[in-house]
């Protein structure tokens, strides 16, 4: 029997592992990928949120010196772009460079450059002439034949030993006729900084390459300050990975590296620059949780294999005991001795021979079932104990509730919301007119109903509508409630909180990828 057994068990529960470990690599595999989109998604919108300022400041600047050049006098000029340079960290200086005979009628060449100069800022005019000829300088003809900003790609400076970065924008009259263009040059130690401090898992880390490819952070210096590209590494593998990713805008590749093997490359473009933000994975690393795992279902299906060989010899050793005494019993009364006893079965068998003695089956069981119905009560008075734990719960949660929407109520009108706008934003006004503010309790289907993904448990979700909304502002808001509600400000608290139009007094933002836009109204 145990011949027959035995080797059924250990297929079905090998059977079982490789079942279970292959759907759960495919489960880590998914959440990897969805931890490094996340990763990718987050880099790039730092980045490009760092761009995008810089964009709008030489824009904003090309607006300024359109709207006054004719009467403006090139002192005012300079003294705005120094306080504009010196009022932005990442910016190392700015031109204004204007066509033939534009600003004034007996200049050729006009193009005023203002740097940092170490605590303060310098004007020079060298490149206003004919040596240096500004009109052939790439940042010039590509802002003459763009109607927006454009950003260079970046070069390794090694006078500074920081990567650098141009962005120019046209200076377009009202007819759209080209008077020259504003430069704004940026050092992108910031931006590397972001890419280095990429960390996922013990061994995850980030590159961030420009549009031909070279690298600009997450490699040694020596290949920054080289402008080498990952097309020509010297690793041939991470070479011909580099010309599949340099080949997309998105995707995975693999390449081979001396310090960890197989690696798995994440990696993704950032749509205004063309540049490449990528993650290195070690497969190693990666496949570490599915060996773990398989490691475990092995251990676990060989002990559940030997107590269950345990479990079937006591079970045939009480059945060969209970055919032995049915034997004995039939031989004895074969013999024709009738004074013996009844035999005595507690459990029913093939046999049919229990029909003679159920009577004593139930008294031997009484005592089972009594003790059956008094784990029941027990059963019971522990259900009630954990329901109410479960209802003082949920009546906390609901406390909770209660003490952000009573927060919420105190943001509603039209009030200065200056302390949840994210710094370096360009409005010109931080008074905002909230209509709604509200923490309420979806579950899944109500938030699917709605058209966005959910899973499954109930959902607590703040809505808020207003006639606009700040930079930053609605995750701030979230944020400082979420304080609130964990206990670490009294409701009334938000009152200080707007009244001090300091962004350092809210609580911190919470990430963005659960906000959603619900609807506009006009």
């Amino acid at each position: 029997m145990l011949s027959i057994i035995v080797p059924i068990l250990i297929l079905s529960m090998g059977i079982l592992t490789i079942i279970s470990v292959r759907d759960s690599s495919s489960t880590i595999s998914e959440q990897i990928n969805e931890r490094m989109t996340a990763e990718l998604s987050a880099a790039e919108e730092n980045i490009e949120e760092s761009l995008t300022g810089v964009s709008t400041m030489a824009e904003t600047i090309a607006h300024a010196v359109k709207a006054t050049y004719k009467g403006m006098g090139m002192a005012v000029f300079e003294q705005m772009l120094g306080d504009i340079i010196q009022s932005n960290s990442i910016v190392m200086g700015s031109g204004i460079w204007f066509e033939p005979y534009v600003y004034n009628k007996n200049q050729e060449y006009m193009g005023p450059y203002i740097y940092k100069d170490g605590d303060r800022t310098t004007v020079t005019y060298d490149y206003s002439n004919a040596e240096y000829d500004y009109f052939s300088q790439d940042y010039y003809t590509m802002a003459k034949n763009s109607k927006t900003p454009i950003i260079t790609d970046p070069y390794y400076d090694p006078t500074s030993g920081v990567i650098m970065s141009s962005c120019s924008a046209p200076i377009l009259d009202d007819d759209g006729t080209f008077l020259g263009c504003v430069t704004v040059d940026m050092e992108l130690s910031s931006v590397s900084g972001m890419v280095e401090g990429i960390k996922v898992g013990q061994n995850g880390r980030a590159m961030l390459l420009d549009s031909n490819g070279t690298y600009l952070a997450g490699v040694s210096q020596e290949k920054i300050s080289a402008g080498q590209r990952i097309t020509a590494d010297s690793n041939s593998s991470l070479a011909s990975a580099g010309n599949t990713i340099m080949s997309s805008n998105s995707g995975t590749t693999v390449y081979t590296s001396a310090e960890y093997g197989e690696e798995d490359i994440y990696y993704t473009t950032i749509p205004t620059t063309s540049w490449k933000v990528l993650i290195q994975m070690p497969q190693s690393e990666r496949d570490a949780p599915v060996r773990q795992l398989a490691l475990i279902m092995i251990v676990i299906a060989v002990v559940f294999i030997i107590v269950e060989v345990i479990i079937v010899i006591l079970q045939v050793r009480g059945i060969a005991k209970g055919i032995g005494k049915v034997k004995n019993f039939a031989g004895t009364l074969a013999e024709g001795d009738f004074t013996v006893e009844p035999i005595e079965i507690r459990s029913q068998d093939e046999l049919g021979v229990m029909s003679t003695s159920l009577n004593d089956m139930y008294d031997n069981n009484k005592g089972v079932i009594s003790g059956i119905a008094g784990y029941s009560q027990e059963i019971d008075e522990a259900s009630r104990r954990l329901s109410g734990a479960s209802q003082d719960l949920n009546d906390q949660f609901e406390v909770i509730q209660e003490q952000m929407n009573k927060a919420a109520e105190r943001i509603l009108g039209t009030r200065d919301f200056s302390c949840f706008e994210k710094t370096g934003g360009a409005n010109r006004t931080s008074i905002c007119t909230v209509t709604k503010a509200k923490w309420e309790t979806y579950t899944p289907d109500h938030v699917r109903m709605m058209g966005y993904p959910a899973e499954e448990g109930d959902y607590l979700v703040f809505t808020v509508r207003a006639d606009r909304f700040l930079r930053n502002m609605v995750r701030a808001i979230v944020g400082t409630l979420i304080e609130i509600g964990r206990g670490k400000h009294p409701y009334e608290w938000i009152d200080e909180v707007m009244q001090s139009k300091d962004r350092g007094v809210a609580g911190e933002s919470v990430p963005g990828h659960a906000l959603f836009l619900k609807e506009v109204e006009y």
